[in-house]
């Protein structure tokens, strides 16, 4: 859609907000997490929280974790 966000008529958007999936990786040492991009900071905190656990990612809740990690490709975030 032109006008939409900063596009222009020739440019297009991304949409990961539908990739919102937290998912605990089986048989790993240290313990990791499989993130989905679509998902919020706040929203992975919040859900890792409820076992005690945190993740090294974005501090504002409200960016999506595809916004802070464009650019690079992670298979695993680990605890």
């Amino acid at each position: 859609m032109p006008s939409a966000s900063n596009i222009d008529a020739r440019g297009f958007t991304i949409d990961l907000e539908e990739l919102q999936t937290l998912e605990y990786v089986e048989g790993t040492e240290k313990g990791a997490v499989t993130v989905g991009a679509g998902l919020r900071w706040g929203a992975v905190f919040d859900m890792l929280a409820k076992d005690s656990l945190t993740v090294v990612g974005g501090r504002d809740p409200n960016v999506g974790v595809g916004g802070f990690l464009l650019g690079g490709a992670f298979d695993y975030i680990y605890l």
